[in-house]
C-alpha cells in the first residue's frame, strides 16, 4: 500500500479514535516504506523526546528489526467538538492524540532491514507509550522513506514537529487555594534573532487555563518575558479524582517557553541553562493575595537544533 494512502488512513483513525483506544486499522508496508500510527500514553506524559523512544518489527519469523521513529507529536481535537466542549465542563484535560512516524529503516545502518514476508508486530519502547494496535503486514520488495517535501520544497511534517523548549513548572504546596501566578523570564540573545522570537503556550489544552505574555528586548540584547497564567475554577490536586468541575490540576499551573529551529543564537543543549533564567514568580488565590508554598524551576523539553527532527 503506498504512503499516501495509509496517512489518510492514519489520519482518518486518529480522528476516530481520539482518547477512546479502539482496535486500528491494520498497516501494509514493505521494508524502507513509512507508516503513521496512533499511540496511547500515560495520563500526564505532556511532552515525550522522540529520542527517548525506540521502536523494532518482530517478524513472522519471530526475528526482532530496530526500525527509525523519525517523528512524535500530537494531534488535537477540532475546538467546537464534544471532545472539547467535555474538557471545558469537567475535570479532565484533554492531553491530545500521540501520532508517530516509523520508518522501517534501521536507525544504526540507515538501511531497510530484510524482514520475512506476512504479519508482524511494531514494537514501542518506552515506558509511557504504547500502540493503540502492533499489527503491520510486511509485504514484498524494499520501499523508501516518505520526505512530506511539498511543492513549495517544506517539510510538511517538521512544521508539526516540537520546536526547541523548556518547560516552566510549578512545584510545592499551596498555602491557600491557588488561581493563578506571574512569572517574569530572562531570555539571553533573543534580539539576535532573525524572525523567530521566543513565545510561550499552555502546558496543558484545559480550555480553562488562560495563557498572557507580553515581552519586551532590553538594552543588553535579551528578552524579559512576563507570562500570567490563571485557572479562575483554581488549580486542584495531584488526582483527577479530586478536582472540582473545571478545575485543573496543579502540575498544569505550568507553561512552554519555546522558540524556532535553526537559529545560531538560540539556546543549545549546552547552553541553554546559562541562557534563561526565571527572575520571579509569585501565586495568588482567588482575591488576589499572595500564596507560599510554591516554587517554579525550569526543565527540559528538547533544546537542541536539528531541522530533521
Amino acid at each position: 500500500m503506498k504512503f499516501s494512502k495509509l496517512i489518510l488512513l492514519g489520519f482518518a483513525f486518529i480522528q476516530i479514535v481520539g482518547c477512546a483506544g479502539v482496535n486500528t486499522f491494520s498497516h501494509s508496508a514493505r521494508t524502507g516504506d513509512s507508516v503513521m500510527v496512533a499511540v496511547k500514553h500515560t495520563e500526564g506524559a505532556n511532552y515525550i523526546k522522540k529520542d527517548d523512544v525506540t521502536a523494532s518489527v518482530v517478524d513472522s519469523d519471530g526475528v526482532s528489526h530496530d526500525v527509525t521513529v523519525r517523528s512524535l507529536y500530537r494531534l488535537y481535537a477540532d475546538p467546537t467538538s464534544q471532545t472539547m466542549l467535555a474538557a471545558s465542563t469537567i475535570n479532565r484535560a484533554y492531553t491530545g492524540q500521540w501520532t508517530a512516524l516509523i520508518d522501517f529503516i534501521d536507525p544504526n545502518t540507515s538501511v531497510a532491514p530484510t524482514m520475512a514476508e506476512g504479519d508482524a508486530a511494531l514494537v514501542l519502547d518506552h515506558p509511557t507509550l504504547t500502540l493503540h494496535d502492533p499489527s503491520v503486514t510486511i509485504l514484498p520488495g524494499v520501499g523508501t522513506p516518505h520526505d512530506f517535501i511539498n511543492e513549495y520544497g517544506v517539510n510538511g511534517l517538521f512544521i508539526l514537529n516540537p520546536q526547541p523548549h523548556v518547560i516552566i513548572k510549578t512545584n510545592g504546596t499551596p498555602s491557600l487555594p491557588v488561581v493563578g501566578a506571574t512569572f517574569t523570564i530572562n531570555f539571553t540573545n533573543a534580539a539576535n534573532f532573525q524572525y523567530k522570537k521566543p513565545g510561550v503556550v499552555k502546558l496543558s489544552q484545559d480550555p480553562n487555563i488562560q495563557l498572557m505574555m507580553n515581552s519586551k528586548e532590553l538594552s543588553n540584547g535579551d528578552m524579559e518575558i512576563k507570562v500570567i497564567l490563571i485557572n479562575p475554577y483554581g488549580f486542584g490536586a495531584t488526582d483527577f479524582t479530586d478536582l472540582n468541575a473545571r478545575q485543573s490540576l496543579m502540575r498544569d499551573l505550568s507553561f512552554v517557553l519555546l522558540w524556532g529551529d535553526n537559529q545560531a543564537a538560540a539556546p543549545s543543549e549546552n547552553t541553554w541553562q546559562q541562557a534563561i533564567s526565571i527572575v520571579n514568580s509569585e501565586f495568588v488565590d482567588k482575591q488576589g493575595n499572595p500564596i507560599t508554598g510554591l516554587t517554579s524551576l525550569i526543565e527540559e523539553g528538547r533544546v537542541y537544533n536539528n531541522a530533521s527532527n
